[in-house]
C-alpha cells in the first residue's frame, strides 16, 4: 500500500512540475508552444505509468 500511495506522489509531483513549466512556457514563448509541451509530458507520463503497470503484472504472473 505504502509503494502505491508513493507512487501516486510522484506522478502528482511531476504534473505540479508540468503546470508550472507550463506557466512558465506561455509566459517566455507563446501558449501554444506551451499546449504542446504539456500536451507531450502528459502523454509520455501516461504511457510510462502505463507500461510500468503491465511490467509488474507480468513479473507478477511470472513469479506465480
Amino acid at each position: 500500500m505504502k509503494k502505491i500511495v508513493k507512487e501516486m506522489s510522484k506522478a502528482a509531483a511531476m504534473i505540479a512540475v508540468i503546470i508550472a513549466v507550463h506557466m512558465m512556457l506561455s509566459y517566455v514563448f507563446t501558449y501554444h508552444a506551451a499546449e504542446v509541451f504539456s500536451k507531450t509530458a502528459l502523454n509520455i507520463l501516461f504511457f510510462y505509468y502505463l507500461l510500468k503497470g503491465v511490467r509488474k503484472c507480468r513479473s507478477a504472473a511470472a513469479a506465480r
